[in-house]
């Protein structure tokens, strides 16, 4: 996210669309998309690994922030 701009990192590509953290998040699918940073979205489908404070997508690192740790881990045990 880039203040009121949020990226989408696709297969084929970036997307740059105007909306908010919060807008993108509620037009993505719940069960698959989930917030781990204040400027990171990512799909559960696709992440490779997850350690205490990151997670892997193929080769992109994430940071995971302390208040969004507790939702995901959460979201894992399901």
């Amino acid at each position: 996210a880039y203040g009121d701009y949020v990226t989408y990192l696709l297969e084929q590509g970036k997307w740059l669309s105007f909306k908010t953290m919060v807008h993108a998040l509620e037009n993505l699918p719940s069960h698959d998309f989930i917030r781990v940073h204040r400027s990171y979205i990512v799909n559960l489908r696709h992440v490779n690994m997850i350690h205490r404070d990151h997670l892997l997508i193929g080769l992109q690192d994430i940071s995971i922030s302390k208040s969004y740790y507790k939702n995901l881990q959460s979201r894992l045990v399901k």
